[in-house]
């Protein structure tokens, strides 16, 4: 549908009307009025890989509103974006030297790699306490990296959790990213126009690897030909069944090495094994 058709839409139209008058009825918004030799300004940005459709939607927009076409775009909220024939490439560059220079790590050592290979962090641990504000600030930097940078996404959402009462342990980690960013800085994701489009993914899971509440981190990244085009690292927000089994299982064996007996009699009755555990054991993870 071009916007010629959807303004003729009767049924687009009726969405819209209904919508305005919910909007007027619930009075969830107020239409703000200019200040007189003020005008409105906005960004819109559409692709297309018909240049002719292109065009007349220009065309078509211009007609509607007060428009400038300004081009092809090369900035757009501190993402740099270079249009090329074979492709396009959009990079951090500029962004992630000012992150640097912010947190006053642009002369540091760079490292090869943005976390320690099977770290874990726990919000429980003992430590010298970090201004909070000021950690929510550098995983927000480092958070809007990783909207062109997939190589760190794992790293700053471990991170991401300690938030509310940062200690040094977790600064240090939040550094080791800056610091391999600043070994990385030229990294960028490139958009080629090939002809391959095998589609290809990849997934892993670390599971219960949360040492404070056993949850699993899920993460995946997905190609067209040799295109990142998604990517995503997240804490699951619940323990699946197959866990909680898992962690059942393995928890039983550990306790019937010191305690077959007494276990066994009561898994056999079908009695409550935590509710009846020793003190000591109980408290285990």
């Amino acid at each position: 549908m071009n916007f010629q058709e959807a303004m003729e839409d009767k049924n687009l139209k009726n969405a819209m009307d209904e919508e305005i008058k919910a909007i007027k009825k619930n009075n969830t918004c107020e239409p703000a009025s200019l200040l007189s030799g003020y005008k409105a300004i906005d960004d819109l940005i559409f692709i297309g890989s018909n240049s002719s459709m292109v065009a007349k939607f220009k065309k078509e927009m211009t007609k509607e509103f007060e428009m400038t076409d300004i081009g092809l775009m090369c900035y757009y909220f501190s993402i740099e974006v270079k249009q090329e024939d074979k492709g396009i490439l959009i990079t951090h560059e500029g962004y992630a030297k000012e992150v640097l220079k912010k947190f006053k790590m642009d002369d540091i050592n760079p490292v090869g790699t943005p976390v320690e290979c099977g770290i874990k962090l726990s919000k429980h641990k003992e430590g010298e306490k970090v201004d909070p504000t000021f950690f929510k600030n550098l995983v927000g930097s480092l958070r809007y990296l990783t909207c062109t940078r997939l190589d760190i996404l794992y790293a700053v959402e471990v991170i991401s959790r300690y938030m509310e009462n940062p200690i040094t342990i977790h600064l240090k980690v939040a550094k080791k990213i800056l610091r391999y960013l600043r070994g990385t800085i030229s990294f960028d994701s490139y958009y080629s126009t090939s002809d391959d489009n095998k589609l290809v993914g990849y997934s892993d899971n670390d599971w219960s690897g949360d040492i404070d509440d056993h949850k699993s981190t899920s993460g995946f990244v997905f190609y067209l030909g040799a295109t990142a085009f998604t990517w995503m690292s997240k804490k699951q927000p619940i323990i699946t069944l197959c866990e909680q089994i898992t962690f059942v299982i393995v928890t039983v064996h550990l306790i019937q090495r010191k305690h077959s007996n007494a276990v066994t009699h009561m898994l056999l009755k079908g009695e409550d094994l935590y509710g009846k555990l020793p003190p000591s054991l109980a408290k285990q993870p």
